[in-house]
C-alpha cells in the first residue's frame, strides 16, 4: 500500500511541474549520467544514505523544468545547480535521520570541504545564492515523497 501512495504522490508532484511542452534542457540530459555517478562517488566517499542520490536528482529535474527556459544553461551553470542539489539532498536528509552529536558532526561536512571535491573555480557564494535560488524556485517544496506518504497516510 505504501508503495502505491509513493508513486500517487510521485505523480502528483511531478503534474505540478510539468506541463506538456516543457522539456528538461539538452546539456541535462546529455550530463544527466555523469552527475548521478559523481553522485554515487560523494555519497559513498562520506558513507551516506544512497537516497540522498534520488532527492538530488528530483531537485535538478525540477528545478530545471522551471527554471531553465528564463537564462541560457552554462554547463558551469549546470554544475552548481547539480553541486547545489546534492549539498541541499545530503543537508536535508542529515538534519533528518541525525541527531546532533559529536559523532554525527563527523557525518557532515562544511561548505568550503564540499567545495574542495570539485576542481574547477566554483565559490561558496555561488553555491548559497544557487541554494536560495533553487529553494525559491521550488517553492520551498523539498520534502522527499516518501515523508508525503507518512503524512498522507496518518
Amino acid at each position: 500500500m505504501i508503495l502505491f501512495e509513493q508513486i500517487r504522490c510521485l505523480f502528483q508532484r511531478e503534474s505540478l511541474y510539468i506541463p506538456d511542452s516543457q522539456r528538461l534542457p539538452l546539456l541535462h540530459i546529455e550530463n544527466r549520467c555523469k552527475i548521478v555517478m559523481w553522485f554515487h562517488k560523494v555519497v559513498d566517499y562520506f558513507d551516506y544514505d544512497r537516497e540522498i542520490i534520488t532527492n538530488a536528482i528530483e531537485y535538478i529535474d525540477r528545478f530545471l523544468l522551471l527554471h531553465h527556459r528564463r537564462e541560457e544553461l552554462s554547463p558551469r551553470l549546470y554544475k552548481i545547480v547539480a553541486m547545489t542539489c546534492l549539498y541541499l539532498a545530503i543537508k536535508l536528509h542529515l538534519g533528518e535521520t541525525y541527531s546532533v552529536s559529536r559523532a554525527d558532526e563527523t557525518k557532515f561536512f562544511s561548505l568550503e570541504q564540499y567545495i574542495k571535491l570539485n576542481n574547477e573555480s566554483i565559490s561558496t557564494k555561488d553555491i548559497t545564492n544557487m541554494e536560495l535560488c533553487i529553494l525559491s524556485t521550488l517553492s520551498w517544496k523539498v520534502n522527499p515523497v516518501a515523508q508525503c506518504v507518512l503524512f498522507v497516510s496518518s
